[in-house]
């Protein structure tokens, strides 16, 4: 069984409802795990819509793969393989949470954990980077050996790219990017061309505007 599926149908009573009322733990336990359900039912984890309409027919149709691969027109094995992958992402916030919470850890500290895993990608750094790197431990690495790599995560930190995007004007960001990606024009090749120069660091920006404003 997948981690959503187990955490969707789980019916996980920790206690019952008078032990609930009189152990204070018990209640934290509870709540937390409530917690965890409800983001795993969210689907914000999921980062691809066409998988979240699948999870969202798995979740409606009590987990029959069978009926949701006949509704996608796609094979039970594809099906299984989506849910697989993106269930990585799940994991990656809730899989320890989830652990910790079944060996009985102090509830406080799991919830401190939940949210902290649960917010990484939303609250923290921007989504590319948990795109390109997987968290990983190593026992070679010490913080006073990463100053470039600390310097690199603050660059892509939330709080700074929300203070870069405050500076910018979005009418002009957006015109860049339809120039940039969508336009094929004739008349937009060499601010084309300019950008692209200057988005691979051939160019300093400057000089990209010096040049376009001589070509006008």
């Amino acid at each position: 069984m997948y981690l959503y599926e187990g955490l969707i149908q789980s019916q996980l009573d920790f206690a019952s409802e008078k032990d609930l009322n009189e152990n204070k733990m018990l209640q934290q336990r509870s709540a937390v795990m409530n917690r965890i359900v409800a983001y795993a039912d969210s689907l914000m984890w999921c980062r691809d819509q066409k998988t979240r309409e699948i999870l969202l027919h798995l979740r409606y149709h009590n987990f029959d793969y069978g009926k949701t691969a006949l509704e996608f027109n796609l094979d039970v094995d594809t099906i299984e393989e989506l849910v697989f992958e993106s269930e990585q992402s799940l994991e990656l916030r809730v899989g320890r949470v989830f652990r910790c919470l079944l060996k009985y850890v102090d509830p406080s500290y799991v919830e401190r954990l939940f949210e902290a895993d649960t917010a990484m990608m939303a609250d923290v750094f921007v989504k590319d980077i948990f795109e390109n790197f997987d968290p990983e431990e190593s026992h070679f690495v010490n913080l006073e050996d990463c100053g470039r790599e600390l310097k690199f995560l603050c660059d892509w930190s939330v709080k700074k790219f929300a203070k870069s995007l405050k500076k910018i004007d979005v009418e002009k960001l957006q015109h860049l990017l339809y120039i940039y990606y969508l336009n094929e024009e004739s008349r937009y090749v060499a601010e084309r061309s300019l950008m692209d120069k200057c988005i691979k660091k051939k160019l300093p920006v400057k000089d990209a505007l010096k040049k376009f404003k001589k070509q006008n």
